[in-house]
């Protein structure tokens, strides 16, 4: 069985939309991707397929639970029909999803593809008796058509086809005379099998759910069936209505009523508005609407209130004071009753107040009774009024359909008023229920009919409605409204004689028309759709679906399972609409790119299958030329169809109701029959050829339509006129034209009238022409263009096309796979920097190398990456082929032009530019609508090309690494690359490097992009070490690692690396954090890299000899020589700076590096705190930590003061100096690093990096744990006016804000994971399960706890106002969430033994989620709140890539049994 993968939303649902499955040979694998709401173990897939009317079946997931895989369901779909699936898990229960599996349809055992059936509607009584039907239909056989549509062919009440008294007979009209009426349904069957059997035709055949004929003998029986006074209630007015009015009317009919006669003329009209409202008005009609004021009076004038309750006594005794108004208001608000029984006099009032309120002493029985005549008059008049107008509106609505009836020239023309051509047709059907029983009673029936203007689906008898009580129907007189309820308890005869009903026509036919699918209530229609495919699962259901709205017909199909509803050329004849709807009807889109044309990927489509008419039964004789018409259908990719009349010139279209005549039977084509036949053959072949690819254009008043297969190159080009506006005589045709197929037009036209006993075709002279060496209305020139030389409106012309063999077998060779082997042949290794430019570089990055941006779209700007990624991002948000990125690919070469030139800027890539111009001047050579899908393919395998080769040249851990690992890697490399205003060493410093083991000068890692992309913002110290264990070193990249510690350790001065590098010429030293995160990173790099133990003897150019400025300007600025000395030197500089402190003022203090510090802020103070090991620093007035945002928002008056200090001693820099040195002591003991320890010249000791360390770890705890309990705080250092949270870790020690120390901040983890001998086990686990607990967010960690008064989640860095904590995005570190924290959180967890837990886990699983569908192939700085999107953020930053790609390395090694199984004791909880 064929793979079809369907994935599912965050929500496990699909958007609005129609999933449509070919046929049920197939598996539908639905995938719930990682990190959406039923990703979970406990989740399950429950579906009613194989049959709706079975158990529904639960199904498991098909491979073990792992929350880093998308979850998979799999589903052999066995049999047709419309099916939903659903998820479900311990807490949730998603949305059903809709699924239509196809039927195959056979006819004479060979299969035919829905798109090729040629359908025409026949009259069974007009076709003959069943012993005639044979022989009628052996001509229409031979023009090509395979499926008869035939309306109801059961017993009929009246005339109509679609008003059945008898649904389970065969109608008399089709049984020869003197026929055995018990075996008729057995020579129907017989019948049509013959008609199969040896003419190829099927049928496909009405069913009526929504109304029977009133003369129908089951009503009697079952007169619940129907709406009627008993079980409808609410109908009642209607019905007293309905039979006073004609009562009038046969008052009128039998000239009972003066001055209106039964031919009532149309000058009447008034009297006859008048008359109805004059009677109608003194009718009991009103009885139901308003109180009967003269029966309350006489009731309370003959009332005894001597039996009053005692309430109503208290009411009386009060009344005596109360004035008129206020016993008026008592009356109105607590004396009317309205019973709501739609009964008379079901609005009335209560007699015991009236006789409360009205009747006391001291008042004469005149005067009370006058006053209560009054009140009840104002009470009655919102309900008379109300009345009044119902009776003006009905009356209204009665005379305008009388007039149209009677007068209009569009109208039945209906004559003189009779019994049975009343003045308005009745809306009930009395019937005489359980006739001859004791049960015997007079019910009535209501109408079926339909209401003008108002939505199709709406139920317009419900007691909602007021329709047949104010006459809106368009009654249907001889049709019963049939009465379902919700299910079929409700009704039960009525559902289980319909489900007969359905069920025998299901079994002797191919195919159903669901008539009036719209107003039949949608449960119903979907119950006995499935009762007739559990009869015959083969069934193709079309339906006469008009609700008004896209949506609401995509949700009938969905739950009905239509496979096509019904569509009309002749209501959309232009050509605008004309193409549209044909597209729309199916089709998959011409040439289209492979994520919009696989046959593996199942989307919600918004494109409705259709039946395409050119002309239905329900309408009257066509105007327009039929030759175009039925032409301009042929094209359509779904089933076409026509009315039998249509092809014969019928000067009328036979009516469904009137029509009893026998179809015309001629030895010879007459009408357009002779087209048609080419106009059938050509459909059906192109629905086998597989050519259901199809583009439907117009030009002026020419309907272009073609028809193509990808695979084959074969297609087939239609150009029909079909109107006298807008003339075109030219058009360029798609492809390379091989053969004339036809070209036909209609040269006469002579109607024939028909007589009473025989229909008569039209005479038409069809001009038809085979020959393309004779073409007479046309010509072509170069192959492609068309010229209409004598093209009339009507005419028509096809041809076929097919590319030549050199093209076809182009097609061949562009296949992804093939092309990106074949790329592996034309290059030698490319590098990293090859290949991010290949694949990545954002337009900053493009722009500053070569000059020019990224590739822009009309409509959709600059692609954010200039490589393939960003053309692929373009190409993969276009739900179409009619998007403008594909239009400007086929207008012209530039995409390809740019693809090319970009590529010169490196040298390694020009033979994958040489590749690439040669595969794209052969595609460029192709046919412009093919050309969007080619160029994709190229494209594509140029990236799968890029993807395998970085794969192949990274670390074991990414080659042997999950999707996971490989799409971080993957993301790694867009950071990374040549950007010439910020290599990484300036070129004018590139020979001082000539003796260094740096190789690559002019590639730098990029902090995040777009925001630090190129220039001097491009490189930072702290984001480069942050990052260059997870980008470079998990990854095997070691080479590039070295280069960036390298050339950062040149940079020294001050005994500090820098931050911001600028290219080492004007490096930035305002980082306490930078150094120390570059040494954890040489630690790492001598620890995973193969020459790790070689990194204190690298050659390390001293770029600053001096830290004085002055000095520096006037001896080494411009000089291409420095001092060199080794890494060993250059850590044993940072270390001796440290313990003995660092003191200076910014070189360039000012508004030159630094528009808004303030002066303070640029002087730079760490000392080293002796009594306990710490270094500290920073002031209020500077950040030199990660958290580094400062204010600068004059309004808010934050200009110039950090958001986040962190001065003192932060947690992670202490965290950092301790691993630090244990490293340095480790590795001079085993004689790697020449130096023990440091002189303090403040005591004239030295302090061996063992003892340093020693003093840090024995002091620790004490300064920096928050006790979980406050009874243990004299044991440590806590100020308790400012705890908020217990059972923690300071974020620093020494703030100048006090409260600063406190806040809770995700910085803890970082010293657990590089120095976890610092902390007790049990108090670092709880800390750990507060930090998952209040600091975790979706993808990234809070920077703030959120119960901190600080606390705000949202980042707006291009919003300023007067709030002092977030104008201009002050915010920034104070509760946004960032992703790269969550690295040190995860392995701190491990590295504690906690593990990872479940809530981890899903975390992961969501940042994986985030990046498979990030557009930018990244992860993001940081998020808002809960994983919100932050616009200000990079979208890609480098720091947030590593951070995961450590967790996972981490995790490569991690075991279960590295976890401690912590009790709760231990952990504090």
């Amino acid at each position: 069985m064929k793979p079809l993968t369907l994935r599912l939303n965050n929500d496990g649902g699909v958007e609005i939309g129609i999933i449509r499955i070919s046929a049920p040979d197939h598996t539908l694998n639905v995938v719930v991707p990682i990190g959406t709401d039923f990703h979970s173990p406990t989740t399950i897939l429950e579906t009613n397929h194989p049959s709706k009317t079975a158990k529904t079946q639960t199904i498991s997931q098909s491979k073990d639970y792992s929350c880093m895989e998308d979850i998979v369901f799999s589903i052999p779909l066995t049999i047709p029909g419309a099916f939903v699936l659903k998820l479900k898990n311990a807490t949730n229960v998603g949305p059903a999803v809709h699924f239509i599996v196809d039927p195959v349809i056979t006819i004479n055992n060979k299969k035919v593809p829905a798109s090729g059936l040629n359908i025409q509607t026949n009259y069974g009584r007009c076709i003959g008796t069943l012993d005639k039907w044979l022989e009628n239909l052996t001509p229409i056989s031979k023009i090509g058509y395979n499926m008869i549509h035939l309306p109801p062919f059961q017993e009929l009440g009246h005339h109509s086809h679609y008003s059945i008294k008898d649904q389970l007979q065969i109608s008399k009209y089709l049984l020869p005379k003197g026929f055995d009426k018990s075996k008729a349904w057995n020579l129907f069957t017989k019948t049509v099998k013959e008609i199969e059997s040896k003419l190829n035709i099927v049928f496909m055949v009405d069913i009526v759910l929504n109304h029977t004929n009133q003369d129908s003998p089951r009503l009697s029986d079952h007169p619940e069936a129907g709406y009627n006074e008993e079980n409808s209630p609410h109908l009642i007015p209607a019905i007293y209505l309905d039979n006073l009015l004609n009562e009038l009317s046969n008052e009128i009919a039998a000239g009972k009523v003066e001055n209106l006669p039964p031919d009532l003329p149309a000058s009447k009209r008034d009297e006859l508005y008048n008359f109805l409202r004059k009677r109608i008005l003194e009718s009991d009609f009103a009885r139901f609407f308003t109180i009967d004021e003269k029966k309350a009076i006489e009731t309370l004038a003959n009332s005894d209130d001597s039996n009053l309750t005692k309430s109503m006594e208290m009411l009386r005794m009060r009344s005596l004071n109360y004035g008129s108004p206020q016993r008026l208001n008592i009356l109105r608000t607590r004396g009317v009753i309205n019973e709501g029984t739609y009964k008379m006099d079901s609005i009335h009032i209560d007699n015991s107040y009236a006789m409360a309120l009205f009747k006391f002493p001291g008042r004469t029985d005149e005067s009370r009774l006058h006053e209560f005549e009054l009140a009840i008059k104002t009470i009655n008049a919102p309900f008379v009024q109300h009345f009044e107008n119902l009776v003006n509106d009905v009356v209204t609505a009665i005379v305008n359909g009388f007039c149209y009836n009677r007068y209009d020239p569009n109208g039945p023309k209906l004559g003189p008023i009779t019994v049975k051509t009343p003045i308005s047709w009745r809306y009930f059907t009395p019937i005489t229920a359980f006739k001859g029983t004791k049960q015997e009673k007079l019910l009535h029936l209501a109408n079926n009919g339909w209401l003008f203007g108002a939505k199709p689906t709406e139920d317009f008898i419900s007691k909602n409605s007021e329709a047949y009580l104010r006459r809106q129907v368009v009654i249907w007189g001889d049709c019963v409204k049939l009465r379902y309820g919700d299910k079929p308890e409700d009704n039960p005869w009525l559902w289980s004689y319909m489900q007969k009903y359905v069920e025998s026509v299901a079994r002797v036919t191919h195919g159903i028309r669901l008539d009036n699918a719209h107003s039949t209530p949608l449960n119903v229609a979907e119950y006995f759709i499935q009762k007739a495919r559990d009869v015959n699962p083969s069934l193709y259901i079309m339906a006469e679906l008009f609700t008004g709205g896209e949506d609401e017909d995509i949700k009938y199909i969905n739950h009905i399972g239509i496979n096509s509803i019904l569509r009309e050329a002749f209501h959309n004849l232009a050509p605008d609409k004309l193409s549209h709807m044909l597209w729309l009807s199916g089709g998959r889109p011409v040439a289209a790119i492979d994520p919009l044309d696989t046959e593996s990927i199942l989307r919600p489509l918004r494109q409705i299958p259709g039946v395409i008419f050119d002309l239905t039964h329900d309408n009257p004789t066509p105007y327009f030329d039929r030759l175009s018409a039925a032409a301009a259908i042929t094209m359509a990719s779904s089933p076409i169809a026509t009315t039998r009349g249509f092809d014969e010139y019928l000067n009328f279209n036979p009516s469904v109701v009137e029509e009893f005549r026998i179809y015309p039977h001629t030895d010879k084509p007459v009408g357009i029959q002779a087209a048609r036949l080419f106009f059938n053959e050509l459909h059906t072949k192109m629905a086998v050829n597989g050519l259901d690819e199809l583009m439907a254009h117009y030009h002026g008043n020419l309907l272009s339509l073609f028809r193509y297969n990808s695979h084959t190159g074969v297609g087939v080009w239609m150009v029909t006129r079909t109107s006298n506006d807008n003339w075109v005589n030219e058009l360029e045709c798609l492809a390379p034209i091989k053969n004339l197929i036809f070209e036909a037009r209609t040269a006469s036209v002579k109607y024939n009238d028909s007589t009473e006993e025989e229909i008569i075709p039209g005479d038409v002279d069809v001009e038809i022409n085979t020959n393309f060496k004779k073409m007479k209305f046309c010509e072509i020139r170069n192959n492609s263009h068309l010229v209409l030389n004598d093209f009339p409106v009507g005419a028509v012309v096809a041809f076929s096309t097919q590319l030549p063999q050199p093209q076809l077998q182009l097609l061949k060779d562009l296949e992804v796979r093939k092309l990106a082997d074949d790329l592996v042949k034309w290059t030698s290794q490319l590098s990293f920097a090859d290949l991010s430019i290949l694949m990545f570089r954002c337009g900053a990055e493009e722009g500053a190398q070569i000059g020019t941006g990224s590739y822009s779209f009309p409509q959709y700007g600059p692609c954010f990456y200039a490589g393939t990624q960003g053309i692929l991002t373009a190409f993969d948000s276009s739900k179409d082929m009619g998007s403008p990125i594909f239009q400007n690919m086929r207008d012209g070469n530039w995409l390809c032009d740019f693809m090319i030139k970009r590529l010169y800027q490196a040298p390694h890539l020009i033979p994958i530019l040489n590749f690439m111009r040669g595969k794209l001047d052969k595609i460029i050579t192709l046919p412009r609508f093919t050309i969007p899908k080619y160029i994709d393919r190229l494209i594509r395998a140029l990236d799968i090309f890029g993807r395998e080769q970085l794969v192949r040249n990274m670390s074991n851990f990414v080659k042997n690494g999950d999707d996971f690992v490989q799409s971080l890697a993957f993301s790694s490399v867009a950071l990374y690359g040549p950007v010439r205003d910020a290599p990484l060493i300036n070129s004018t410093l590139s020979k001082i490097f000539d003796d260094t083991l740096v190789e690559r000068q002019d590639c730098c890692l990029a902090a995040g992009l777009p925001h630090f992309s190129s220039g001097y913002m491009r490189s930072w110290g702290r984001d480069t070490f942050i990052s260059l264990r997870g980008i470079f070193m998990t990854t095997g990249r070691f080479t590039e690692a070295r280069d960036h510690l390298i050339a950062f350790g040149a940079c020294l001065r001050h005994g500090l690396i820098p931050n911001l590098h600028d290219s080492c010429l004007n490096p930035r030293y305002n980082a306490r954090d930078a150094t120390w995160w570059f040494l954890q990173a040489l630690q790492d790099y001598a620890l995973m890299a193969p020459d790790g133990k070689e990194v204190f003897t690298w050659k390390v150019p001293q770029l600053f000899p001096t830290d004085d400025q002055q000095q520096f300007e006037r001896r080494w600025a411009g000089k291409q020589t420095r001092p060199i000395r080794t890494m060993a030197d250059v850590v044993m500089d940072i270390m001796t700076r440290h313990a003995n402190g660092i003191h200076f003022v910014e070189w360039n203090a000012g508004t030159k590096i630094d528009s808004v510090m303030v002066e303070h802020g640029f002087h730079i103070n760490i000392v080293t705190d002796w009594s306990n090991g710490f270094i500290l620093g920073g002031n209020c007035d500077n950040c030199g930590t990660w958290m580094d945002k400062m204010g600068s928002s004059t309004w808010a008056k934050n200009s110039g003061v950090p958001s986040t200090p962190r001065d003192g001693a932060a947690i992670e820099i202490i965290g950092l100096l301790a691993s630090t040195l244990r490293w340095l002591s480790e590795e001079n003991k085993a004689g790697r690093f020449p130096y023990d320890g440091v002189n303090v010249e403040e005591s004239g000791k030295k302090i061996t990096f063992n003892e340093w360390h020693s003093i840090l770890a024995a002091n620790f705890e004490s300064w920096f744990y928050i006790p979980a309990d406050a009874s243990e705080d004299d044991k440590y250092f806590i100020e308790h006016s400012f705890v908020s949270v217990r059972g923690i870790y300071k974020d620093t020690v020494g703030a100048s804000n006090e409260f600063g120390d406190y806040q809770f901040r995700p910085n803890v983890p970082i010293a657990m994971t590089v120095a976890p001998e610092l902390f007790d086990p049990r108090h670092a686990i709880h800390c750990l399960n507060l930090v998952e607990e209040r600091l975790m967010g979706k993808i990234a960690m809070k920077t703030l706890d959120s119960a901190d008064w600080r606390y705000n989640p949202y980042y707006e860095n291009s919003v300023d106002n007067d709030n002092f904590y977030s104008a201009k995005g002050a915010n920034y570190h104070n509760g946004p969430e960032w992703v790269w924290p969550t690295g040190y959180f995860f392995r701190a967890s491990m590295k504690m033994s906690r593990g990872v837990t479940p809530g981890m886990t899903k975390m992961l699983a969501n940042i994986k989620s985030y990046l498979l569908n990030s557009w930018a192939k990244g992860l993001p700085e940081l998020t808002n709140l809960n994983g919100a999107v932050c616009n200000d953020s990079c979208v890609t930053q480098a720091w947030s890539i590593a951070a995961i790609l450590d967790i996972l390395y981490d995790h490569n090694g991690y075991s279960k049994e590295d976890v401690t199984k912590w009790s709760a004791a231990e952990r504090l909880d």
